[in-house]
């Protein structure tokens, strides 16, 4: 499965403009960063998943995800729990000082726990966050909003193939790693850690070349259709905010900004025991 693979629907947020979604994300983001209660950052959390649900959007997809940051997750959740600074303590000991990185830690306490999951909670939230726009908008409609938000038609077209090429490094790297196992290379499943370390080399070698190939190929295809040759351009399909889309647009904004002066001025979305 790509990880920016485009999903098809008639759902009320794929048919939404993609310059109201990327302002959806945007806004996710500082509701994320304002919010520090777990509460608060949980419910964020569930809405994302119920967006992908109601998608429809495999879950295989989901699971790739959640694989991808359970570590990244659990080292995040451990480190906060043990230096958080906080005087509530739940366990106390003393780790003596000469224990590199963990020397002087004397207590967990419950402000380390609670940063802890609320940490845990922003991380999925905003990895989450983000495929949602790619798998519910067409690359072609990705292009056109970025480019009608401002963004330069090159810079738009390289950031947009660059996450197209994703699957196909993908896909190209399984064919590899599939190739491998029927000459009976199998390092990467089998072997000790040093072994996998020392396996990637004859599948990273590869995968570079074959990258290297599809972007001389790229730049041909390009060049033979005159690309950047003129300034001006036009596109097959275009794309025109409706009503709707200005509705959500502003009650995305509204909540966003709500957040934030109740967080300024009465500490909403913060924890206190």
């Amino acid at each position: 499965m790509s990880l920016v693979h485009y999903y098809p629907g008639d759902s009320f947020f794929h048919k939404l403009d993609p310059r109201v979604k990327m302002l959806w994300l945007a806004c996710m983001f500082v509701l994320s960063f304002i919010f520090n209660h777990p509460l608060h950052l949980g419910v964020l959390f569930i809405s994302v998943l119920f967006l992908w649900i109601y998608m429809k959007i495999p879950f295989s997809e989901l699971k790739l995800f959640f694989k991808a940051l359970t570590i990244v997750a659990i080292v995040t959740f451990f480190f906060q729990l043990l230096f958080y600074p906080g005087e509530h303590a739940i366990v106390s000991f003393s780790i003596p000082r000469w224990i590199p990185y963990f020397g002087g830690v004397t207590a967990i306490t419950i402000e380390g726990l609670v940063n802890g999951i609320a940490m845990v909670l922003r991380l999925f939230i905003i990895v989450l966050t983000m495929p949602v726009i790619t798998m519910s908008t067409s690359l072609e409609h990705l292009i056109i909003s970025l480019i009608r938000m401002g963004m330069p038609y090159e810079i738009a077209f390289a950031a947009t193939t660059a996450l197209n090429l994703v699957p196909v490094l993908q896909s190209d790297a399984l064919k590899i790693i599939d190739a491998q196992k029927a000459r009976a290379f199998t390092a990467l499943e089998r072997g000790s850690f040093k072994d996998k370390i020392k396996a990637y080399v004859p599948l990273i070698v590869p995968l570079m070349v074959g990258s290297l190939k599809k972007g001389q190929q790229l730049e041909v295809a390009m060049e033979s259709r005159a690309f950047g040759a003129y300034e001006s351009r036009t596109y097959l399909t275009e794309i025109r905010m409706r009503s709707i889309d200005y509705v959500f647009a502003a009650f995305f904004v509204i909540i966003t900004i709500l957040c934030l002066a109740l967080r300024i001025l009465k500490g909403f979305g913060a924890f206190r025991l």
